[in-house]
């Protein structure tokens, strides 16, 4: 088991800012060019961004049409972002058909509620 010394160093460099406190602490320092306000935003919805952003990257980054009609589109997993890709996938383009593959059954029963 690693002491605590060496602990603090690895969370230290886990964030944004090499050398200065971050990744798993309650204050962060990062270039403020990296912030978006949000203080407009439900405050239930607001920490979604960034996953979110996250997702829509991912499929500029696939240069996969998903504007186009008739896609079958199967996301691994129904967690946070599994759902998260559904919920965009349908957004830009609702002839998608979707599949979220999910092995847990208590969230499958879930998802198939929704």
């Amino acid at each position: 088991m690693e002491n605590r010394e060496n602990l603090c160093q690895f969370m230290r460099h886990a964030g944004l800012d090499g050398g200065t406190p971050s990744g798993f602490t309650n204050e962060m320092f990062v270039p403020k060019s990296q912030l978006y306000n949000v203080s407009e935003l439900d405050e239930q919805i607001a920490p979604f961004l960034e996953p979110l952003s996250c997702v829509v990257h991912s499929w500029r980054q696939a240069q996969f049409n998903i504007s186009s009609v008739n896609n079958v589109i199967n996301i691994i997993g129904g967690g946070p972002i599994g759902c998260l890709h559904a919920l965009y996938l349908n957004k830009i383009n609702k002839t998608n058909k979707i599949n979220i593959i999910e092995i847990n059954l208590q969230r499958f029963h879930t998802l198939e509620r929704i």
